[in-house]
């Protein structure tokens, strides 16, 4: 949590739970003990982290290990159940799209664009469930703010989404105060 500097910060285990997979369980393979997720078929998915937060400040990193020129891949958060994983259409997530950078809060594209991830990529996300923002830092360059209102829909879980097969998403760390 870059941003503050009086509060305590502690890294917290969490994993990607394989139950919230909104697709078939064959659709996702689980790896290094629940910390690499890899899309097994071309279909929309998501999965969320096996925590999620309602007050508070919380962060998480993850790494894109696996895509192709294609960037089949969005990061961001959820809430449950996922209705809908298409990063497009779901009333449950927002999503930073890895194609070109576009936001999507609940089903609604922003039109704003932010930095495409690409690749080897380290995707930081900042969660402050007090004031409801969720800021993006993409290889530690500081997207800004890109969701707002986000305490106003219950828990967040950090989520997932994809839209194509082959592709693999790496949790590094999730902290929080």
């Amino acid at each position: 949590l870059k941003h503050q500097t009086s509060d305590s910060i502690s890294d917290i285990k969490a994993k990607f739970d394989k139950n919230t997979v909104s697709a078939t369980s064959q659709s996702i393979t689980l790896e290094e003990q629940g910390m690499l997720i890899r899309s097994t078929v071309g279909v929309n998915l998501s999965v969320l982290l096996d925590i999620g937060f309602k007050a508070g400040k919380a962060a998480w990193e993850m790494e894109l290990v696996e895509d192709t020129t294609s960037q089949c891949t969005c990061f961001g958060a959820a809430t449950k159940p996922v209705t809908d994983s298409s990063y497009e259409r779901s009333s449950d997530m927002w999503m930073y799209r890895c194609y070109n950078g576009q936001l999507y809060a609940r089903s609604v594209s922003s039109g704003r664009k932010c930095k495409r991830i690409k690749k080897g990529n380290i995707i930081r996300m900042e969660l402050d469930m007090d004031v409801g923002t969720l800021r993006y830092i993409v290889n530690g360059e500081d997207q800004g703010v890109c969701f707002t209102d986000m305490n106003r829909y219950g828990e967040v879980f950090p989520a997932v989404a994809f839209y194509g097969q082959d592709r693999a998403v790496r949790l590094l760390r999730v902290e929080c105060t």
